[in-house]
């Protein structure tokens, strides 16, 4: 509203408050400044309700002002006003509150459109069946201008409105007089064609008779038709040919908003495969009925037609369609096989081609095959000699590969199926070419037979090696490998590295190969090495034999961690075996068997245990080849392991004894490297001189040097050198011979032992001595009385001692200028010294002489003779001296002596029974006509020289050999033409029965001799 006023006579200007409802009860107060504000109740506000609605000079004073609005007004109110003059700056009014001026004045109502409701929703049609269904609101109005008119309704861009629910269009006028309108139904619907989608917040505009406009929002959705298969495909449809059709699968159909309301969905089958509603009525096509505009989940039935030809028939589809909506399709896959066939190898060929097969349908009537082996068939079988490829993808069942045939995969997959029986049976050889490991289908198995073998043979990189089912007897062989293949956490039976294309690097296997239950074969690792390695502890268990050969590498690791080779078979090592390769673990051999062969063992690793193990239960033989670095032997075996080579063990290594006795038989222990010792020796766990080997070591200035050696028990040597240091050899024999080391045997009053003593470079001036147990000792040994004797053209007794008072018990003598065998013995000289025995004949006897230095409780000698140097017979005895320290001349005659060579020996025999013997005599006794022996040998035993004598010389040349009784020769040589009589040498061969053989001409000729 307006209110209007006539100025007085102030100077300022004016104020005007305003009240709602009751007059203005409170004044505005001097030297305050006000903000007025024309919208009531936004200005300040004096008092309570009283509001400044305006400040300002209102025209000047004694000046009407009749245009000053108020807005903010509510209809039908009375508002009460006063006009307040004031006079001076803003800052210093002065109002004149005696002389305002009050006044009111009431409001009236403006026009007004009304709608009820404001919003409508869930407009809704399916695609193709528009316009939606109306909905209706009400409009009314009033107080509009002028008295008489039209209000006009206008639809949006997709909604139209009607005022009889019949006719539609975009807009309509509604009819009003006396200035307003009585509730009127306004009809609203979205327009029909509309695209699917949403059609939200669109406005209805309500307008006119002066009124402000009111909207009506519509909201409302055009739906798409759809039509649901699921799944949506199904596979496996298959049967025999001539047995069709196959077996139904299902699927199930619905629908939504289709179009029209009711109608029928089609489903329209393909080419070879048919539909039915009913699981039972099947046919090309069906329609499917649906009310509503849906479909409730209905289940539809496809099946193969019958009829059709062996072959695949996949992505086929079953198209559903109808009611406005997209076809959906199902697609289908399945096949006809040809009747399961027995197959076998007619020729060597792929596998794809029906020339290489024969087929039978009943295992016995068998004709070239006019079609390729598959899972269905009954069996499948590679015959020996042929060699089938194949060079794409197959899947396979029943599939036997006899000993002697091979099946190759070249390319694609091979894909095991499962069947009744085992799914493929090698017997012969599978080989995988290809760049992928096989395909093994759920329960199907690979088995590899006694006998048969896979060869991993990958085109490239490493591959996989497919898991299998390895019996015993079964081979898994690496022929190609330029990386390490996959999944070898199997538990093989043989295993075969033959890798032609190794290379030069280093190929870790990384805590991958950890079973072998047979034999394990390094054959062929290029210039590089096979590496058993690992960042955790790593253990590979081989079963059986473990094979290294010439030029291949093994090494048990490289990483972080400790790697084990245990072997329960034998070790052939030609190759190099390398404990553990540039790191700071150490590598571990634990050997049950034999070790053979002359390849190198060594280590490279800045760990210090790397050991060697022999752990068997039965005696073990030990063949070295060459051991460098750090790499030390372990000896766990209670039977033992016995030398077949010299061992020569490196320097800072440690030679373990935990159990069981190192036999050198006749080959030597060196341990002379720098940082080389023993571990673990025990009575029961020591170098075993068993033969003419000897331990060998080094004795430094005035450090005693134990050589821990034994044969029947433990008799160590000690060493000490005065001065200097230089290396010995030291073996220990189980008995005291005469002549130290041939000769009768010593059977009282000594320790039955002989320690040889030899010296590599010089002797020096040593200190010796000897350790022996109760159980050594001969009868009449004073343990108080022992001396260290020493044998030298005879026995020099050394001086004699106490042997000490608990077991072990030892002896030294120092000053020790020469070397040679050595014994303990007690009281004077031996038995008796024998200086000479000679045999010859005397017409038709057999004169016998000897002479005796001394002699020691000699009661009797007695001659025995034999005709072959085995067998002895005594024929006489010649009564001793008892004990003289004078020569003694004796003589027996044999007046009737075997005809061909007699041989003869001395055995003495002391008063108390204890006796020994001496060396053995032969001549060559012919009785008066004999005939000559054509050859003999003598004398037998022999020392170092042999006589050998021929009836009749040979014309030329003759080879002559030795032979051991097992056959093998050890000894060869020349005999000279026309020589009826030589000698050989015989001082390398060991003690033992010996047979000479001499050929010439067609003309051979044998004898038997012993050496000492």
């Amino acid at each position: 509203m307006n209110i209007s006023f006539t100025r007085g006579n102030g100077t300022g200007g004016v104020l005007v408050l305003a009240k709602a409802g009751s007059a203005v009860n409170a004044d505005p107060a001097a030297s305050t400044t006000y903000t007025a504000n024309a919208a009531f109740g936004s200005g300040d506000q004096i008092g309570t309700g009283n509001y400044v609605v305006y400040k300002g000079t209102a025209n000047g004073a004694g000046i009407g002002s009749g245009n000053i609005p108020i807005t903010g007004l509510s209809a039908n109110s009375t508002y009460h006003f006063a006009v307040y003059e004031y006079d001076g700056a803003p800052g210093s009014e002065c109002y004149r509150t005696s002389d305002k001026l009050p006044g009111n004045a009431t409001t009236i109502a403006g026009p007004t459109i009304t709608v009820s409701p404001t919003a409508l929703t869930g407009f809704a049609y399916n695609q193709g069946s528009g316009p939606s269904a109306s909905q209706n609101y009400t409009l009314s109005a009033s107080n509009l201008t002028p008295a008489d008119g039209n209000l006009t309704v206008t639809g949006s861009a997709n909604y139209e409105v009607s005022t009889d629910n019949s006719a539609f269009s975009g807009s309509v006028n509604v009819a009003y007089t006396g200035s307003a309108l009585g509730s009127t139904l306004i009809y609203v619907r979205l327009k029909a064609g509309l695209s699917a989608g949403t059609y939200n917040s669109e406005t209805v505009a309500n307008s006119g008779g002066g009124a402000s406009i009111k909207n009506v929002t519509c909201s409302g959705s055009v739906a798409m038709p759809t039509i649901t298969v699921s799944p949506t495909s199904r596979t496996g449809f298959t049967y025999l040919q001539g047995s069709g059709p196959s077996s139904s699968q299902s699927y199930t159909l619905s629908g939504a908003n289709l179009s029209p309301a009711a109608g029928n969905l089609t489903v329209t089958g393909s080419a070879n495969y048919e539909v039915s509603t009913n699981n039972s009525t099947f046919s090309g096509s069906v329609n499917v009925a649906y009310t509503g505009s849906a479909l409730g989940s209905t289940t539809l039935y496809v099946r193969l037609k019958a009829g059709l030809s062996a072959g695949t028939y996949n992505s086929e589809t079953v198209a559903n369609a109808g009611g406005g909506a997209s076809a959906k399709n199902v697609t289908c896959s399945g096949s006809v096989t040809a009747p399961p066939l027995y197959f076998r190898t007619r020729v060597s060929g792929p596998w794809n081609e029906a020339a290489t097969w024969d087929s039978s349908p009943d295992n016995s009537v068998w004709n070239q095959a006019t079609t390729t082996p598959g899972s269905a068939d009954l069996s499948i079988t590679i015959r020996s000699g042929d060699v089938v490829s194949i060079p794409a993808s197959v899947t396979v069942d029943e599939v036997t590969i006899i000993s002697g045939g091979t099946l190759e995969v070249t390319g694609g997959t091979l894909t095991i199926a499962n069947g009744s029986g085992t799914d493929l049976l090698v017997q012969g050889i599978l080989r995988n070419s290809s760049t992928s490991a096989f395909t093994v289908n759920a329960s199907a198995s690979i088995v590899v037979d006694n006998g048969g073998k896979y060869e991993h043979n990958p085109s490239s990189a490493g591959g996989s090696v497919t898991d299998m089912t390895w019996n015993a007897g079964a081979t898994c062989e690496i022929t190609k490998a330029a990386a390490a293949p996959g999944n070898l956490d199997q538990a093989f039976h043989h295993f075969i590295w033959a890798s032609t294309t190794h290379g030069a690097g280093n190929l870790n296997l990384t805590g991958a190969l950890t079973t072998i239950n047979g034999n394990f074969t390094v054959s062929n690792t290029g210039t590089g090495s096979l590496r058993l390695t690992g960042s955790t502890v790593n253990i590979l268990q081989v079963g059986g034999n473990c094979t290294i050969s010439s030029g291949a590498t093994l090494s048990l690791g490289n990483g972080g961690a400790a790697s084990t080779l245990n072997i329960d078979g034998n070790l052939s090592l030609e190759g190099h075996l390398n404990f553990m390769h540039g790191s700071s673990s150490n590598g571990f051999v634990n050997l049950k068997g034999n070790l053979t062969g002359s390849g190198t063992i060594t280590e490279s690793t800045s760990g210090t245990g790397c050991t060697l193990t022999f752990d068997g239960t039965s005696l073990q033989t030990a063949s070295f080849g060459t051991i460098s670095n750090q790499v030390n032997l372990k000896i766990n075996n209670s039977s033992g392991v016995s030398l077949s080579s010299s061992l020569t063990m490196p320097p800072n290594t440690t030679l373990t004894l935990t159990a069981g006795l190192l036999k050198l038989n006749s080959y030597d222990l060196t341990m002379t490297a720098s940082g080389t010792s023993f571990g673990g020796v025990s009575t029961t766990s020591y170098v075993q001189t068993n033969s003419s080997g000897k331990l060998v070591l080094t004795v430094n200035n005035t450090v005693e040097r134990q050589f821990p050696i034994g044969n029947a028990s433990f008799n160590p040597a000690y060493l000490t050198r005065a001065s200097g240091s230089d290396t010995y050899g030291i073996s220990v024999s189980d008995q005291v011979l005469l002549y130290g080391t041939f000769g009768p045997e010593i059977t009282s009053e000594v320790v039955g032992r002989t320690w040889d003593v030899a010296a590599i470079n010089t002797v020096g001036s040593l200190t010796v001595k000897l350790q022996w147990y109760s159980g050594d000792e001969k009868p009449g040994f004073t343990r108080s009385n022992a001396n260290v004797s020493h044998y030298q053209g005879s026995w020099d007794l050394g001086p004699a001692g106490d042997a000490g008072a608990a077991e072990p018990y030892s002896r030294s003598r120092s000053g020790v200028m020469s070397l040679s065998p050595f014994t303990v013995s007690s009281g004077g000289a031996l038995p008796i010294e024998l200086l000479d025995f000679k045999a010859e004949v005397i017409q038709s006897s057999a004169l016998l002489t000897w002479r005796t230095a001394s002699e020691l409780n000699n009661d009797y000698m007695a001659v025995e003779r034999s005709a072959d140097a085995i067998e002895f017979q005594e024929i006489g005895r010649v009564k001793g001296q008892g004990t003289t320290q004078q020569p003694q001349d004796y003589r027996f005659t044999d007046e009737d002596p075997l005809p061909g060579i007699n041989y003869y020996r001395l055995r003495q025999v002391d008063f108390d029974g204890a006796m020994e013997y001496h060396k053995v005599v032969a001549v060559d006794f012919r009785p008066e006509g004999a005939a000559a022996a054509g050859l003999t040998a003598f004398p037998s035993p022999a020392t170092d020289d042999l006589q050998v004598r021929l009836a009749a010389p040979f014309q030329s040349e003759a080879e002559y050999i030795v032979t051991d009784l097992q056959g093998r020769i050890v000894l060869r040589g020349v005999f000279p033409a026309q020589s009826a009589q030589e000698t050989i040498s015989i001082q390398p061969l060991p003690a033992g029965l010996f047979v000479l053989s001499i050929q010439n001409a067609g003309r051979g000729e044998r004898v038997r001799f012993v050496k000492r």
